[in-house]
């Protein structure tokens, strides 16, 4: 069996920058899975995760090592220096 490394994205309901996020995933067909957050649960997911702003967005290798992104400009930025932009 293969393992495919994924981004793992927090996606907050209704956020703007969640939304471009996940779209930046897609369009560069990064495999992706999305937690998605409800408004009800922000709060809880904050908590949780140790930050205050969404999406928050991991990297999952093959050994199971999880690596902090961190935000969509964080994302952007990563995207861009892969792409050599």
């Amino acid at each position: 069996m293969q393992c495919e490394p994924k981004y793992v994205i927090y996606y907050l309901d209704g956020c703007f920058y969640s939304k471009k996020a996940l779209n930046l995933l897609s369009h560069y067909n990064y495999p992706y899975t999305i937690i998605p957050v409800s408004q009800e649960d922000k709060e809880k997911y904050k908590a949780y995760l140790g930050k205050q702003t969404f999406p928050q967005i991991y990297y999952h290798d093959c050994y199971n090592r999880r690596y902090e992104i961190g935000g969509c400009s964080d994302l952007e930025q990563l995207i861009k220096n892969r792409q050599g932009l």
